[in-house]
């Protein structure tokens, strides 16, 4: 083997130049680094879905997050009207739906169910107007839906959102517990 910096002649396995002290290409090779080898990818077979596990559409759910953010809006529903809004929390959206539920709970609303929804309620109809907040999370994005309603116990009458003069009071009452929810989640 010859030095590759001087040319002079060395041993197979020296390591450095005697002349010149310039590494050998057999240290060369010891400092080349080559990233470690990975293994192959093992694939995995899946198992079919369950049967009769089912996506349920959600045609007021799309509607709702087809709005722009931060824009209350009336929709219609399948019993009257709904105010609705999309927030973008800037915290985790799972993060500000579970904050925005306490606040709900410390104004008095209670979890119901609500015809197959999942709301928020408080009042009883009795002399009042029952408030309802309904909570989708999709993505990033927070969907609120509100509105209120008279009746008598559990007879009630027709979904009203959260304008006009009719229960202005139990209107303003939860338009002001959103905006105590919106303020903790920081929208």
């Amino acid at each position: 083997m010859f030095c590759q910096n001087c040319g002079a002649q060395l041993p197979d396995d020296a390591r450095f130049c005697h002349e010149c002290g310039a590494p050998t290409a057999l240290v060369s090779a010891e400092l080349t680094w080559e990233p470690p080898q990975r293994p192959a990818p093992v694939s995995v077979p899946v198992a079919d879905p369950p049967v009769g596990v089912y996506v349920q559409a959600d045609p007021e759910g799309d509607a709702i997050f087809a709005l722009a953010p931060n824009v209350m809006t009336t929709l219609g529903s399948a019993r009257g009207k709904r105010s609705n809004i999309v927030l973008a929390p800037r915290m985790d959206v799972h993060r500000a739906a579970a904050t925005f539920e306490a606040v709900l709970e410390g104004r008095g609303f209670h979890r119901t169910d609500y015809r197959g929804e999942s709301i928020w309620k408080k009042g009883i109809g009795m002399m009042t107007a029952m408030q309802y907040v309904r909570l989708r999370v999709r993505g990033n994005l927070l969907g609120v839906s509100a509105w209120v309603m008279i009746g008598v116990g559990s007879a009630d009458f027709c979904e009203m959102p959260l304008t006009g003069v009719v229960a202005v009071i139990p209107k303003k009452s939860l338009e002001d517990s959103l905006n105590a929810a919106r303020a903790a989640i920081g929208c």
